[in-house]
This record gives C-alpha cells, structure tokens and sequence, in this order.
C-alpha cells in the first residue's frame, strides 16, 4: 500500500507556506509544526508577518476538519535558543530543558532536516523546542479572540 492510499487524508498534507515567512508542517494527526524562515526585512515586518501567519493558521484549525483532532502547535529551531523570547512573545512555552513529551521526537526530526531547512552559518546552534496548546493558539490567534493577545504583539 502507498503512503496516500492508507486513507488517511492527513497524510497527504505535508508542508505548506502560509506567506512569505511562516509556514507549517502536519506532523501528524495531533501536532503542527510551524517554521518561520530567517529574513533581513525588519523587525517590525517580520512580526507582521508571522502574526498573519498564525492568524491563518488558526482559520485552518478552526474550519478544516481535517485538523480536528491537532492538539499542539510547536516550534522547533535555533532561533529559539538564540532568541527564546521571540518564540514567548508569541505565546510559545519554551522547553529549556527539552522535557516535553514532544520535545524528542522533534529534536531528532529537527537534526534530520538541518541541513536542508538550516542555513549552513547555524548548523552549530542546538535546536530549541517550543509548544502551545490548540486552545491557547485559537485564543491568542483564532477568529473567537478578543484581540487583546494580538494587540499585545
């Protein structure tokens, strides 16, 4: 049987951009992750951008029946460990110690893929693993939020 033939329709949805700089990948039925690509542009634009991201991430999670069953949204990158508050100021819980239930499975997938989603100059940087809950991610970004989490941002 082929991967797509299992009847799984989560298991045709791999990486997906949902602008310029974030995008997400179903990790499985349970957990998206989402991956911000490092820019020059300015700070004041790229966390535009990644609010808008999160934004539509959170329309997928509130409308797509196939996401109905996502438990996490998590992030794992160095950027987080250079900048961990970056991943706190947008509502991330970061995993210092990397003792999420999650967090190993991520690290090692991370360590899978460095060399093709990593620039080569942060190669040396460890990973960190950062998580939100669906229901913290639908408040602070979903279509139900009273704004006041994004206008913290």
């Amino acid at each position: 049987m082929k991967e797509n033939e299992s009847g799984n329709p989560l298991e045709k949805i791999k990486s997906k951009p949902l602008n310029d700089l974030v995008s997400y990948f179903l990790v499985n039925p349970k957990e998206i992750s989402v991956h911000v690509v490092p820019t020059e542009s300015n700070l004041q634009n790229q966390v535009s951008l990644i609010r808008e991201g999160f934004v539509q991430l959170a329309q997928i999670l509130e409308t797509d029946p196939r996401f109905s069953e996502v438990e996490a949204v998590t992030a794992t990158s160095w950027i987080g460990m250079e900048h961990p508050n970056s991943l706190r100021y947008f509502g991330f819980e970061v995993d210092e110690n990397q003792e999420h239930p999650l967090a190993k499975r991520a690290l090692q997938r991370y360590s899978l893929r460095r060399v093709v989603n990593v620039p080569r100059e942060y190669w040396d940087i460890e990973p960190m693993f950062a998580f939100m809950s669906r229901e913290d991610f639908l408040v602070r970004y979903g279509s139900q939020s009273d704004g006041q989490s994004q206008r913290n941002l």
